[in-house]
């Protein structure tokens, strides 16, 4: 039968306040633990990459959405999508009842309908 008994060191004793001595089947059996540095790199990164996700993430989404120049080939310019352009932009879905959609992901006849509405705004 074997016997099977965990106590705490005292701390003024031992330089550790987790050591601790176990008894197993008479034998007496003192181990130390400590945090692995491993651990302790791989708490960190786990750590700094839960606090810098949301950072990232957002600005990731802000630079899909705006950013970019759109050739206008009908009147032959160029439209910077900024905030500007992306408010004219969800004005004209609303008022032409479309669903939101990537303007790049448009078919060309609604970016050419979007566009003459566009310099229509002007």
């Amino acid at each position: 039968m074997e016997l099977f008994a965990y106590s705490i060191s005292d701390p003024k004793i031992s330089d550790s306040l987790y050591s601790e001595t176990a008894i197993i089947s008479g034998n007496m059996i003192s181990r130390r633990h400590h945090m692995r540095p491993l651990s302790r790199l791989v708490t960190s990164i786990i750590l700094a990459a839960v606090f810098f996700s949301p950072v990232l993430i957002t600005g990731c989404a802000a630079r899909v959405s705006t950013g970019y120049t759109t050739h206008d080939g009908y009147y032959n310019d160029d439209h910077v999508w900024d905030g500007t352009e992306v408010g004219f932009y969800s004005r004209w879905e609303g008022e032409t009842h479309r669903n939101h959609a990537d303007f790049r992901k448009r078919p060309a006849a609604e970016q050419k309908e979007y566009f003459t509405w566009r310099h229509g705004q002007h």
